[in-house]
C-alpha cells in the first residue's frame, strides 16, 4: 500500500502543506490516485512509478478513519474489531450500504447479533462503518474488494469505525413541520429545509449542523436499536420538543483530497 510514512520538510509536499493548510498531507494518509490512475485498478507499483517519472503530479489521497475530517468538532473517532467465522453456515445478519460500507442495521439473529451479545463494549451499531476486512483497508483497496471479501471468505476480521454523534434540541409549534426529510427505514437524512426548525437550528449552531447523509439514532431518549425506526419517526411527528441524536459517517469518497504539484525533477516520495 502507498501509506505515507514521513514528509521531508524541504520537499515539494512540505511546501504544499505550508501553502494549503486545509488540505495538508499527513503521515498515515493513503495515496489513492496519481494523474487519474487509481491504486485499486493499477496497483501500488504503477502509481509509485508514475510519481518517479512524471514532473506534474495530481495526487488524490484518503485519510485514515481515525483522523478523518467530517465528524462534529469535539468527537474523537474510535475503531474496534469484530472477529467472526462463517464455517457453520450461519449468516452475518448485517445490512450495510453498498459503496460506503456504512452499517444500516443489525438483524436480531446472525453472527453479528451473537457477537454483540458476547461483546457489548465492541458491539456493531447502525451508522458504524466497515473500514478494513482481513487486512484490506477501504482507503487503499476500495469498498468493492472489501464487500467481496465479506461475502467470499469464511473467517473475517472486520475493523469498524464508530460513528461520531451529536445532539440537537428542537422546539416547534404544534402542527409545525420539522423541515427534515429522512428515509423511514434507515432514518438517514436526505434534505433540510433552511426555513424549518432544523434549518433554523443549523443557522444558529454551526458546530452541530444537521447534514444530508447523517442518520437519526435517538429521539427523546428512545434509541433506534431498542425502539426501531418507526417509533422514532412517530416521535418526531407528534412531539413539539425534540432531543434528537444523529450520527455521521466517518470515511467516504467525499473525503478524498487531491492536489497538483508544479513541474520539478524532485521526487515526491522522498
Amino acid at each position: 500500500t502507498l501509506k505515507i510514512k514521513s514528509i521531508d520538510s524541504n520537499g515539494l509536499v512540505a511546501d504544499w502543506n505550508r501553502q494549503h493548510p486545509n488540505t495538508a498531507v499527513r503521515v498515515g494518509d493513503h495515496i489513492m490516485e496519481v494523474n487519474g490512475r487509481r491504486a485499486a485498478e493499477r496497483g501500488a507499483a504503477a502509481l509509485s512509478s508514475e510519481m518517479k517519472q512524471e514532473q506534474i503530479l495530481r495526487i488524490g489521497l484518503a485519510r485514515e478513519a481515525a483522523i478523518a475530517a467530517g465528524s462534529p468538532p469535539g468527537n474523537d473517532v474510535e475503531t474496534y474489531e469484530v472477529n467472526v467465522s462463517k464455517v457453520s453456515g450461519q449468516k452475518l445478519g448485517l445490512i450495510f450500504e453498498i459503496g460506503t460500507l456504512e452499517v444500516s442495521s443489525v438483524k436480531g439473529t446472525g453472527l453479528i447479533a451473537d457477537w454483540n451479545f458476547a461483546n457489548p463494549n465492541s458491539s456493531v451499531r447502525p451508522s458504524d462503518q466497515i473500514i478494513e476486512v482481513n487486512g484490506r483497508h477501504m482507503a487503499t483497496h476500495g469498498a468493492d474488494l472489501l464487500q467481496n471479501t465479506i461475502h467470499r471468505e469464511e473467517h473475517l476480521k472486520i475493523t469498524l469505525a464508530r460513528a461520531p454523534t451529536y445532539t440537537v434540541l428542537i422546539q416547534r409549534a404544534a402542527g409545525q413541520k420539522l423541515g427534515l426529510r429522512f428515509d423511514p427505514i434507515s432514518l438517514k437524512v436526505s434534505s433540510v429545509d433552511s426555513a424549518g426548525p432544523v434549518g433554523i437550528w443549523n443557522s444558529q449552531y454551526m458546530d452541530r449542523v444537521v447534514q444530508d447523509g447523517d442518520r437519526i439514532i435517538e429521539v427523546n431518549n428512545k434509541h433506534v436499536m431498542d425502539h426501531g425506526p418507526q417509533q422514532l419517526g412517530e416521535e418526531m411527528r407528534k412531539e413539539t420538543v425534540l432531543r434528537i441524536t444523529l450520527s455521521r459517517r466517518v470515511l467516504g469518497p467525499e473525503q478524498n483530497r487531491g492536489y497538483t504539484v508544479p513541474p520539478s525533477t524532485q521526487s515526491l516520495h522522498r
